[in-house]
């Protein structure tokens, strides 16, 4: 399960030709990619993610589930500038073993919301956001609004679309890479 999460997240941040994001990252043949926090190396807690991730510009997150789905979202501005909640035109998230991006639909809005304990992706609805929880070690999520808001493939049902990015509604998050994008 590491070892595939770990080649896919390789070929991206390695520019190679079978990159995912290549065509939606800007300036991606000249950029640079940095480890900034690796939640295995350096621990699940909001403050030390903070330490390493605050501050640094553009950043692009990958997370492994524990149903082994590998998938992230890219973020244009430092993660301490959406402290008080903040929507990135340029944002978008990608699922990896299913090669697809998604970003918000035209008109639409997510709001991304940076705090001491997690980081929250806001659809907009009651409920539909997707909450990093470092407090306990997990994602909780409820895409049925979520989706909704962002371009994605057609599902033939909800509990389908609530599953696309990390395997479930709810799961925990084995690993998380966070890189600087330069």
């Amino acid at each position: 399960m590491f070892d595939n999460f770990h080649s896919k997240v390789a070929i991206e941040v390695n520019k190679k030709q079978n990159s995912v994001l290549k065509g939606f990252l800007p300036n991606w043949q000249t950029a640079n990619f940095q480890l900034l926090y690796k939640a295995s190396r350096d621990g699940f807690g909001p403050k030390v993610f903070h330490q390493k991730c605050d501050c640094k510009g553009q950043t692009l997150t990958f997370l492994l589930s524990e149903h082994a789905k590998v998938f992230g979202f890219y973020i244009s501005s430092s993660l301490s500038d959406y402290e008080n909640g903040r929507n990135d035109k340029q944002f978008f998230m990608f699922q990896l073993d299913k090669k697809t991006i998604h970003r918000p639909l035209e008109n639409e809005y997510l709001n991304i919301e940076n705090n001491n304990s997690s980081i929250c992706i806001d659809s907009g609805y009651s409920n539909g956001k997707i909450t990093l929880d470092f407090n306990l070690n997990g994602i909780k999520s409820n895409l049925e609004q979520f989706v909704r808001r962002i371009e994605i493939v057609h599902f033939e049902d909800n509990k389908e679309a609530e599953s696309y990015l990390g395997g479930a509604t709810n799961f925990k998050v084995l690993e998380m890479e966070v890189y600087q994008y330069m």
